[in-house]
């Protein structure tokens, strides 16, 4: 099976401890990925599902710590489409812990095209900001 969630330098924000959480959220969602190609078991999918949406809370908590302390402009607007995906993501294990088993496969194809879109994006646009205060 190919990998869909397949880290690459295009990717990189320049701040070595930003970047390997982005490269550890694609290994997860590929993980994830992974077990729904394989049609494994339900307890593999529940906890690679929760491996992902736990991490994914982590390395925000994360980012947002290290932009505030580097005041960085425009962390109100970046913590707003953190509160959108965190929103969405509790919208989808809700329907899944109600049962809907097509939650994996939907966030699959969510969180392939959010993560790309806010890395290239958004991200991309701090590291240039962080680099100039000090972090690399």
């Amino acid at each position: 099976m190919s990998r869909i969630f397949e880290w690459n330098p295009m990717y990189s924000v320049k701040v070595a401890s930003l970047d390997r959480q982005h490269e550890k959220l694609f290994r997860i969602a590929d993980e994830l990925h992974e077990a729904l190609g394989r049609a494994q078991g339900k307890t593999v999918v529940d906890s690679s599902l929760k491996k992902l949406i736990d991490y994914t809370m982590i390395h925000f908590t994360a980012e947002e710590a290290l932009l505030r302390n580097a005041a960085y402009p425009e962390l109100s607007a970046h913590v707003a489409e953190h509160r959108k995906l965190r929103s969405r993501i509790e919208g989808l294990r809700e329907q899944y812990a109600k049962g809907d088993r097509d939650v994996p496969g939907r966030m699959m194809t969510f969180l392939l095209d959010w993560l790309k879109t806010h890395i290239l994006n958004e991200d991309k646009q701090y590291g240039t900001f962080l680099n100039a205060k000090g972090f690399h």
